[in-house]
């Protein structure tokens, strides 16, 4: 069987652009490579809309479309100028990450939700550890004497989100009792499995980072306080976390419907839909 050609941001070490290709070929049930987005089958997870726009206004056409499924927008400074491809019929659009995307595009459909929410179907949930997991965002290094503390609290856990493959990542995850992260595949990792979880943004890590957070969030009606920006000693165990019981149900919502947007022409077996 041949290969699903899949792009997602693969320039750095982090687990939730990575995520993508598991869960792609999870449903599938392909195989999946990287592929250039001049002849890729697929985006899927990340917020890597601008690049669609890139690729669908100079090598992709009605005949030869970019699919989209879950993807969302890093910046809507950084995909206006894309807006007028974006919205051509070089792009088809099966699920977007969030209603934000979606506003952008006219909502061209309203299948919402970041596929990373389907990561249980592939990762059973680990026995808990019992621990409070630490994600920082992939771009940032956290100070030597906040490392030092994490380490000696027996009730806190580092994940580094570059750390091994993905899949590993997120069952370290899934493992612990709450979250603290700054990666957003933190949060819907562990929000999929019913872990309470709070957002944290020590610093910020690039311009409207809060803009994917916000969107994501939206989709699931996921209420979504201010980020923590503390790292001082003592500070993990302060913070308050979600009650992901009170969107459950959004979340099964959405994890259904986005297994059913998937495109069937992608499939090993297309899936009936009645």
């Amino acid at each position: 069987m041949s290969a699903l050609l899949l792009h997602w941001l693969d320039s750095v070490a982090n687990f939730g652009d990575q995520m993508s290709r598991d869960v792609v070929s999870h449903l599938s049930d392909r195989p999946v490579e990287w592929g250039d987005g001049d002849v890729c089958d697929l985006l899927a997870i990340g917020s890597i809309m601008m690049y669609a726009g890139h690729w669908a206004g100079k090598t992709r056409n009605a005949d030869n479309p970019m699919h989209i499924w879950g993807t969302g927008m890093l910046s809507p400074l950084r995909c206006a100028k894309h807006m007028t491809v974006l919205k051509s019929d070089s792009v088809v659009y099966h699920a977007l990450r969030g209603p934000l995307t979606g506003a952008m595009l006219d909502n061209p459909t309203r299948v919402y939700g970041d596929p990373g929410l389907l990561v249980p179907q592939i990762v059973p949930q680990a026995q808990s550890t019992g621990k409070i997991g630490i994600i920082p965002h992939h771009s940032v290094t956290l100070a030597a004497d906040v490392l030092d503390e994490i380490e000696r609290d027996d009730d806190l856990q580092l994940i580094d989100v570059g750390d091994g493959p993905a899949l590993d990542v997120a069952a370290r995850i899934c493992a612990c009792d709450r979250v603290i992260s700054a990666s957003l595949h933190g949060l819907i990792v562990a929000d999929a499995y019913g872990i309470p979880s709070a957002w944290w943004m020590p610093r910020q890590i690039h311009q409207t980072a809060e803009f994917k957070f916000y969107d994501y969030a939206l989709a699931i009606e996921r209420p979504m306080p201010d980020p923590l920006r503390d790292q001082s000693i003592g500070f993990w165990h302060k913070a308050q976390f979600s009650n992901p019981n009170t969107y459950a149900q959004m979340i099964k919502n959405r994890t259904d419907d986005l297994v059913q947007a998937f495109p069937d022409h992608l499939r090993a077996e297309p899936i009936n839909h009645t």
